[in-house]
């Protein structure tokens, strides 16, 4: 991941641990890794920090299929192939004219009721359609059932472990409101608890 902060240390990015777990199971998927380098970068640039948000504009609903974007690819590609092709081609021109490109994701970062920093984070690290991809590991990861992955308001909470590094817990906020077809505006807020 492209570093989001950098450290105190001659600018460069603070090392991503070779072991994360995610509620005492290894997982080295880029979703642990991209949780754990944002909380890391921004608990260690800002120790007095009580929350972070995350906030884009996501075209599609979240699912379980999509956790592996690999396997879901190539089930489009399957069910292309079953398709007429100018047809499918047709429909994907449409729905990008409507609802465009990837969108940049917005960073907001609190210490209690003051703003340390708002800034878009850069697009080679995550971008709308990544963002759905996290948000939902997240849920998986804090079994939330998946028939709730799409409701206004879902919350829930997961830990992660490095080795060498101080245990994470992290509590997540997911709010969505769909604003039309499958655009919705999301917002999730992440804040540290005591592990």
């Amino acid at each position: 991941m492209c570093a989001l902060l950098r450290d105190d240390a001659g600018g460069r990015a603070r090392p991503t641990p070779d072991a994360i777990a995610i509620g005492g199971r290894p997982c080295a998927n880029s979703a642990a890794k991209f949780w754990w380098d944002i909380a890391d970068e921004i608990w260690s640039t800002w120790p007095d920090a009580t929350e972070f948000e995350l906030a884009a504009l996501t075209a599609g609903r979240l699912a379980a299929g999509r956790l592996n974007p690999l396997r879901w690819v190539e089930q489009e590609l399957e069910n292309l192939q079953r398709r007429d092709f100018g047809e499918a081609v047709r429909e994907l021109v449409d729905e990008f004219e409507i609802i465009g490109p990837p969108l940049a994701v917005q960073l907001h970062v609190r210490c209690g009721e003051h703003d340390r920093l708002w800034c878009s984070l850069p697009m080679d690290a995550v971008d709308s359609d990544i963002l759905l991809y996290l948000a939902g590991w997240l849920l998986h990861w804090a079994q939330v059932p998946e028939a709730d992955w799409n409701g206004p308001d879902v919350r829930g909470a997961i830990d992660l472990d490095a080795e060498g590094a101080r245990r994470q817990r992290l509590s997540f906020h997911l709010a969505s409101e769909h604003l039309s077809e499958d655009l919705f505006r999301r917002t999730l807020r992440v804040r540290r608890v005591a592990a």
